[in-house]
């Protein structure tokens, strides 16, 4: 899903190169896997069927009552430890409901033309962070994305990138120290892992939101000019 999320960082003068170049390789490499593993896209069933992992932001208020409160049901499916608790669907459909809103917002802003001197890496940024956030699953090696974009951000004019670069770090070194070292010990409860984790999330969404004011400023100047 990432990698056509990053479409919407194209500005307009080359979209339709890229979207070409994109279906290209996507087809060919799409095609050669599903010859070389016919259940290559099974995964995408086991994707839509998930449930609140505990790993994600909507799971944190479960996890957090589980430790300072009450015993929480949990179950392992489809290869992670998901939440079985009074009001989980309601959370999952309000936190994609959110998530497909801030990202219908950057898709609106592209087609009027708001964003074609912003920085397309940041853009980028933007999208695949708030996919994360706004995501049922949040697993740590997801992380991989967001420094792959950083990379790219280092080169360009982007205001506190060092800030924002260190919560992605200690974001990224916190969801190694939960997973696998935690993971038991945060599923029973443990105080310690739930601050593990909270520093995990809160992080990351710092980071995000320093994201976010970068690519409202940038859009801001833009209009003003």
């Amino acid at each position: 899903v990432w990698p056509i999320l990053l479409l919407a960082a194209i500005p307009k003068t080359r979209f339709k190169s890229t979207l070409v170049w994109f279906t290209l390789t996507f087809g060919i490499f799409a095609g050669a896997l599903t010859i070389w593993w016919p259940n290559s896209f099974s995964f995408l069933v086991g994707q839509r069927s998930r449930g609140l992992q505990i790993e994600s932001y909507g799971a944190l208020p479960y996890l957090a009552w589980n430790a300072l409160v009450d015993p929480l049901l949990l179950e392992f499916r489809y290869g992670a430890v998901e939440v079985l608790a009074t009001g989980v669907n309601l959370v999952s459909l309000l936190i994609t409901i959110a998530g497909f809103a801030l990202i219908g917002q950057v898709i609106y802003w592209r087609l009027w033309g708001k964003l074609e001197r912003v920085e397309p890496s940041l853009v980028a940024l933007y999208l695949v962070m708030i996919s994360m956030v706004t995501s049922r699953v949040l697993s740590p090696q997801y992380m991989v994305w967001i420094f792959g974009l950083l990379a790219v951000c280092a080169f360009a004019s982007i205001r506190k990138f060092n800030l924002i670069f260190w919560l992605v770090a200690v974001s990224a070194f916190a969801g190694q120290l939960i997973y696998p070292i935690f993971y038991f010990s945060y599923m029973s409860g443990d105080l310690l892992a739930l601050t593990i984790q909270v520093i995990r999330l809160a992080t990351l969404l710092f980071a995000t939101f320093l994201v976010w004011q970068n690519l409202q400023q940038q859009k801001n100047q833009i209009t003003t000019n």
